[in-house]
């Protein structure tokens, strides 16, 4: 069994985690992005015996994008969802998210940021082109009742 440690520091819109071995040495340590599981910054992992066995910078898939995280971060809060100052918005646990954000890096097609959350209605879905920074698709899914 493997156990993680998470933490959500204050108004920094990314999740801590720690990662351990059932044995207690350290696995794995990186943070993820705001109310999704993309890995941004540097991703550390151990071995059994907690040496270093590799790094990887996370951010490089971002290099030559328009829409970053930290521009994404800024759409969202220009759309009034989050308050980057104060915090508002910002997820309180990693399974209690208000948004659902997902990012596929660039392959046949352009890199996208794939933004759901829900509304009293259903929810509210935005497809962004991270290379030209357009909201290439904006759908409202209603519950049916």
């Amino acid at each position: 069994m493997v156990f993680f440690v998470e933490k959500i520091p204050p108004r920094s819109f990314t999740q801590n985690i720690i990662v351990y071995y059932k044995n207690g040495i350290l696995k794995e340590e990186g943070e993820f992005f705001f109310c999704s599981d993309v890995k941004i910054g540097k991703w550390r992992k151990y071995d059994k015996e907690g040496k270093l066995i590799r790094e990887e910078n996370e951010d490089k898939k971002f290099e030559g994008l328009r829409i970053k995280p930290k521009e994404l971060l800024c759409w969202l809060e220009s759309q009034g969802w989050i308050d980057l100052w104060s915090g508002k918005g910002q997820q309180s646990s990693f399974s209690n998210t208000p948004f659902r954000i997902s990012f596929s890096p660039r392959g046949k097609d352009h890199a996208k940021w794939y933004v759901s959350r829900v509304t009293m209605s259903g929810t509210e879905k935005f497809v962004i082109d991270a290379e030209t920074g357009k909201v290439i698709s904006h759908e409202n899914v209603l519950n049916i009742e």
